[in-house]
């Protein structure tokens, strides 16, 4: 998950805001590690509706996922590349792979059976998560006041957007 104000060490999003902020060079460890990368808004959403279904019954008291479709799982690369792009300046290099932290070179979530019996379903695409992300650590670097406002226009954006696709947690809360 990413989103505006995860700054928890060694964390991709946190460590690419620390380089551009300071005008360094991000440092890539795995660039063709794939990530089911997803706004935290997303499983958020998700969970409240998986609550608000528990209430109906308990018929949905089991395991579910919530994520992005596949076609928006990316790799590293190209969540970098795309995080540049949105901020508007910055490079990336990759380290040297013998040092870093064994990690997986893939890993996914099937959301199937939460957009098929509970009608969930992604809101926001890798492009649109993005940018929402890299809009809020933008405004933090500007030095914005209302952050807290900020993110909260970002969770009504959400919502709507949510709304304008039919989906339908949104559109039963809008009810």
């Amino acid at each position: 998950m990413i989103g505006g104000g995860d700054w928890a060490e060694d964390r991709i999003i946190t460590d690419c805001i620390t380089a551009l902020t300071e005008g360094q060079t991000i440092s890539i460890r795995n660039p063709l590690a794939t990530r089911p990368w997803q706004h935290v808004l997303e499983p958020l959403s998700g969970y409240m509706w998986l609550a608000h279904q528990l209430r109906i019954g308990p018929e949905v008291t089991q395991g579910w996922n919530f994520g992005p479709d596949q076609h928006n799982v990316r790799n590293v690369q190209q969540l970098v590349d795309q995080l540049v792009r949105d901020w508007g300046s910055g490079a990336a290099d990759h380290l040297d792979e013998a040092g870093a932290p064994r990690e997986a070179a893939a890993l996914s979530l099937n959301i199937d059976k939460a957009c098929s019996e509970l009608a969930w379903k992604p809101v926001w695409d890798f492009e649109r998560t993005i940018a929402e992300t890299v809009g809020w650590y933008k405004a933090w670097s500007q030095g914005r006041q209302d952050l807290r406002q900020f993110t909260q226009d970002q969770i009504d954006t959400y919502m709507r957007d949510a709304a304008a696709a039919s989906i339908a947690w949104a559109v039963t809360h809008e009810s």
